[in-house]
This record gives C-alpha cells, structure tokens and sequence, in this order.
C-alpha cells in the first residue's frame, strides 16, 4: 500500500507528487469486483474475517475480526468466492459502508488514483458517519461539499483539514457513491494548490471572503 505522510498547509503548495494508491494494493479492488458479480460473493481475509456481498440488492453481512488488516491486505491475498450467507446470524447493511470503509482505511491517507486534488466535486447525500470509520473533522467538509461544489485543494485547505484526512474521504467517498465529480482535473504543474477553488470563482478577494463567511456558518453547525 502506499507510504504517505502528513501534509500542513504551509508546504502543501511546494508538493510535487501527491500520494496516490491503486484498488488491488488494498482489499478494495476484491469487494468492487465480488460486487459486480450477479450472486452473493464472500471475500475472507485469513485471520481478519470474511464478508459476504450481493451487490444485486446492495447489500453486505460483515464477520470482521481486524478491520484494520482486512481492509489493508492486498486483494490478491482475499478469497473470493460465490457462497451463501447465513442471514439469521448477520446483520445486512447497506453496500456503500462496506466500500467506504475498504477505500477510508485502505486509503492510509494516499488518494485513490483515479482521483485527482484539483477535482470540482459535490456530495451527493451524507455518509452514515454512525456505522463507518471517520475523523470529526468531516462534518465541516461534507457542509461545504453539499452546499456548493468545490475543489478538494481549496476545501481541506480552507477548512484546515489535514491532507490525508482529505484523501480519505475523497477515495471513501469516491468508492461509495457520496460524491458527484462536476470537474475533474488532473494535476497542473503551474497551478499551485492554493489557487485551486470551485467553479468560476478565480482566484478573487470576493470568492474568497463568501468561503470565509460560508466557513464561520458551518463551523457553527
């Protein structure tokens, strides 16, 4: 999986190479796959649990000892295989926390690849942050993402969210379904992250007090 450290917004803008991840490095590329089949599939992890999908009725039933280290492995080293479930002694739950969490964990802070930090995106509806893997510092990004598309760059940083607290969530978020791309754009060597906000607003004084304002209504939620 990708080696990632911390990124403050005083260096982020001297950043060349962001880190980036791939489904199979994690076990995120097994449940994608087991949940495109048209039968219930079971994935296991030796020593970490087993979970069984039918993505036909979006729905998943979880026997996980280790989250961290199932959701972590490569999927190379998952059993998938098509097999029942016993559904008198699991719980079904909604796919898309299933795939949340396999893209927040699996993420270790990197980006998933086909995601790109000067994407304008949007939420769609809010994660159920009760049942997932999450920071707190996502409420205030999942504000400003349903009320106005942004770009990633502009919102963690105007927030103050760490980088890879951000990435997590993009990939996440990607994976599950909870955002919408309006734009996406891959990276520019001559735009500098800080310049990178949503939509027509430019670079101006004026976009950038609305945020400052729209900040202080959300920080109050």
């Amino acid at each position: 999986m990708a080696k990632t450290r911390p990124l403050d917004d005083e260096n982020v803008a001297a950043v060349t190479s962001i880190p980036k991840f791939e489904a199979p490095d994690c076990l995120l590329h097994a449940l994608i796959g087991a949940a495109q089949m048209s039968v219930t599939v079971r994935v296991d992890v030796p020593g970490a649990g087993r979970v069984w999908l039918n993505g036909r009725n979006g729905l998943f039933w979880s026997d996980i000892q280790d989250p961290q280290t199932f959701f972590v492995t490569p999927s190379c080293d998952a059993s998938v295989r098509a097999d029942s479930v016993s559904r008198g002694r699991l719980q079904a739950r909604p796919l898309d926390e299933l795939l949340w969490s396999a893209g927040y964990v699996g993420s270790g802070g990197a980006l998933l690849s086909r995601c790109h930090l000067y994407d304008v995106i949007e939420l769609n509806h809010w994660p159920n942050f009760t049942r997932i893997p999450h920071s707190e510092n996502l409420f205030p990004l999942c504000s400003l993402l349903s009320y106005r598309p942004t770009s990633l760059s502009f919102a963690y940083r105007m927030l103050r969210i760490s980088a890879d607290e951000a990435f997590r969530f993009y990939s996440a978020a990607t994976v599950s379904g909870h955002v919408r791309v309006v734009c996406s754009q891959p990276p520019r060597s001559d735009v500098p992250p800080s310049s990178a906000i949503s939509g027509d607003e430019g670079g101006s004084q004026v976009a950038n007090a609305f945020w400052s304002r729209l900040f202080k209504r959300i920080s109050g939620l």
